[in-house]
């Protein structure tokens, strides 16, 4: 099995400076389990 099996082929982003509420409709709205921020700089 190759990755591009089970990747996700249309990714949805949010701008890093969203808010979390906003995050989270535009989540429940497109019925998304993960969301990536565009922009974010900082490593965890």
């Amino acid at each position: 099995m190759k990755a591009a099996e089970v990747m996700t082929n249309d990714v949805v982003t949010i701008r890093d400076s969203a808010t979390v509420a906003e995050a989270a409709k535009l989540m429940k709205d497109k019925e998304l389990k993960a969301l990536i921020a565009d922009g974010v700089t900082r490593t965890l």
